[in-house]
């Protein structure tokens, strides 16, 4: 069983980390170097649990594995990856020994074990490091139940039953749908009762046990309430990232009943396997009365009819825990309680893949009676399971780099947002050596094609815009953001004043710089990006002759930000043009008692323009050093001597004749006799 379940992943300690098993591990700061108490009461990605961009994820017994796991052996992502294909050889060991509990004469636990340790839909589960919280909570559910079970026959049964207790714990401090845990137990008891395989002096015990795994989730949700402020929800989830959000209660109970079909397939046949199912993956319901809803709501419900003929006629708990296993945990995945992040996942069906091998070894065991059908069922399930591992050592092999676990995902289902945004992403990534920005445009592109509410793609499709010097559409990108955004978010009101003040649009971003200065008054960027977006209307103001506004937006500069030596230039000149002579030679100063090189730096960028035959330009920046230093004869010389070379000799004579009075220079004699000649 173990060879089993080690085999079709012998490559994987070979895969680096990637996508989200590096957030959530390695760029992990909780992880990284938080306390324990850091751990456990932070959200699985490291955020405060009642953040508003919080996930509410909580598994803090997954992030102290993962904490200890780096702390002891480094992050290595071999040591990561052994550590989830130990957990997965537990857990085919368990559905082994739960299958042979539950039927002990039965020839179909290791065949259908084996199938479990090989399934290619599970292999998300294993390669990936956010799968460990699958893993462990199917692990201690498991264990649980079989430990439950044998309580009930042992001499020790508070032993057993204590031990229970402390697993249902462990699997709700790994995963949210081991609520489901105590109601298993609750469901596979009351079917041996009815079974008669609990007399009535076990009842006590069993009640006893019921009660301990419901106090240990009452105190699991009290927790979760306690840090979180709210049971379940992720507040951080907006319009267009996923396909339920917004829609009645009826749309998500009808599609997470269209949904258990999905999983049925997939376990049936496991192919078109997807890394992130959402919008453009799998269709949804439009409510109860959906055909979709209606399909899936018959396949509940003939199974529990199957399940109580059995458990009825032949007193077989089996089909009760197959049904119990299979529906109770996909229950809360499936957005029925509240809606999170993702539609449905591949992951998810780890532990209700236990509940479809206990079907079929029940169907197996009552349908084939002969010895040569039995043997030749062996065979076909040899078979399957040999078709089982190839499928899972390939999708190793996608797990092994992004661009190709993505491309998976696009070939699986070509309209799949999320894969067209993560291809982009990667494109688009500086730390990608192919990088390619048209090509991530594109992408972005085709995700809008099929999805225009997602505020965080438009903000995605915003920077390969900008970065193509396509800045007005980048800007109209950036504004459909912010009107997407479900509530304001200052980074998207930054990003906006950083588009409109790009394209011109100051006042606009200054609305916006402000905006963001409110929400997030401790953000030290903010004043600076202010800061700049004020000077710059400020000198737009002075220009077109409104002087007081001009000193009114030069003031709240100032005001706003720790302006560096530049910004008090720039506020010094805007002050001068405006008439305030004496309030400029104090900026001036200031200025220079920032960065002494600013002069020197506009000189020496003056004389490489004049170089370069850019004569104006170069003037310009002379008259910029005269207004700190007037009385500058060599720059008085090199402005008259800019001004002649541009074909401005009657603006030159004055500086020339100027910085002559101050000092004496032969060359500026000749510079100021040519001027006057070329005037006249």
């Amino acid at each position: 069983m173990a060879l089993a379940a080690f085999v079709p992943y012998l490559l994987l300690p070979a895969n680096p980390f990637i996508a989200d098993s590096t957030w959530i591990s390695k760029d992990n700061a909780v992880v990284l170097e938080g306390s324990l108490a850091d751990i456990w009461t932070s959200d699985f990605w490291g955020l405060p649990m009642d953040a508003d961009f919080a996930t509410r994820s909580y598994r803090p017994l997954v992030s102290t594995s993962y904490a200890l796991t780096a702390r002891t052996l480094g992050f290595d992502a071999a040591a990561f990856h052994l550590t989830d294909m130990a957990l997965h050889m537990a857990a085919a060991l368990l559905v082994a020994l739960l299958l042979a509990t539950l039927m002990p004469s039965s020839r179909w636990p290791i065949p259908l074990a084996v199938v479990f340790a090989v399934h290619p839909v599970l292999s998300e589960a294993v390669c990936s490091f956010v799968g460990r919280a699958d893993l462990m909570a199917s692990v201690a559910i498991l264990a649980a139940l079989l430990l439950h079970l044998k309580a009930t026959s042992s001499a020790r049964p508070w032993l057993l039953e204590g031990t229970t207790t402390l697993l249902v714990a462990a699997a709700l401090l790994s995963k949210e749908y081991a609520v489901a845990a105590p109601f298993i137990l609750v469901v596979v008891d009351i079917a041996r009762i009815y079974a008669g395989q609990i007399s009535r002096e076990q009842r006590r015990q069993l009640y006893l046990s019921w009660g301990a795994a419901f106090g240990v989730l009452l105190l699991y949700l009290g927790l979760r309430y306690t840090l979180a402020g709210a049971l379940g929800g992720v507040p951080m989830l907006g319009p267009g990232d996923m396909p339920l959000f917004g829609k009645s209660l009826g749309a998500r109970w009808g599609t997470a009943a269209w949904l258990l079909l999905t999983a049925l397939r997939l376990l049936v046949a496991p192919f078109h396997l997807n890394y992130f199912y959402g919008t453009g993956t799998l269709s949804i319901a439009d409510g109860l009365l959906d055909a979709k809803a209606l399909a899936g709501a018959a396949f509940v419900i003939a199974m529990l009819v199957l399940a109580f003929l059995s458990l009825r006629r032949r007193r077989q708990v089996t089909a009760v825990a197959a049904a119990a296993l299979f529906f109770l945990p996909l229950g809360p995945t499936l957005n029925t309680v509240s809606v999170s992040g993702v539609l449905f996942a591949e992951r998810f069906l780890y532990l209700p893949a236990v509940g479809f091998l206990l079907a079929m070894a029940l169907l197996l065991e009552r349908y084939l009676h002969r010895e040569s059908s039995r043997r030749a069922a062996i065979y076909v399930i040899g078979l399957v399971a040999l078709l089982f591992a190839g499928l899972t050592m390939a999708r190793v092999a996608d797990w092994k780099v992004e661009p190709k676990l993505i491309a998976s995902g696009i070939a699986a289902y070509p309209m799949n947002t999320t894969a067209h945004i993560d291809l982009a992403r990667h494109l688009f990534s500086k730390r990608n050596p192919a990088r390619d920005v048209v090509a991530a445009a594109e992408h972005y592109e085709k995700a809008l094609e099929i999805e225009q509410r997602n505020p965080r793609l438009w903000t995605f499709y915003a920077d390969a815009l900008t970065e193509l010097g396509r800045y007005d559409e980048a800007l109209s990108a950036r504004r459909h953001a912010k009107e997407l955004s479900p509530a304001d978010v200052p980074a998207i009101w930054l990003w906006l004043g950083e588009a409109e003040l790009r394209v011109g649009n100051t006042e606009n971003a200054i609305q916006a710089f402000r905006r963001v200065l409110k929400l997030e008054p401790e953000n030290n960027l903010v004043p600076t990006y202010l800061g700049n977006a004020l000077l710059r209307l400020s000198q737009q103001k002075v220009l077109a002759g409104e002087k007081d506004e001009a000193i009114a937006l030069v003031n709240e500069a100032i005001d706003t930000a720790a302006l560096p030596g530049e910004g008090v230039f720039l506020s010094a000149q805007i002050v001068s043009r405006a008439g305030q002579a004496k309030r400029a030679a104090e900026l001036y100063a200031t200025a220079l008692g920032l960065d002494q090189d600013i002069l020197r730096r506009r000189h020496r960028q003056a004389i490489e323009l004049g170089k370069s035959g850019k004569h104006l330009h170069a003037a310009q920046l002379f008259r910029e050093i005269l207004d700190a230093q007037p009385d500058h004869a060599r720059t008085l010389f090199n402005l008259g001597r800019s001004l002649v070379l541009a074909g401005r000799a009657r603006e030159a004579i004055a500086p020339l004749r100027r910085g002559l009075q101050l000092q004496d220079d032969a060359s500026a004699r000749r510079w100021l006799e040519r001027a006057r000649r070329e005037a006249r």
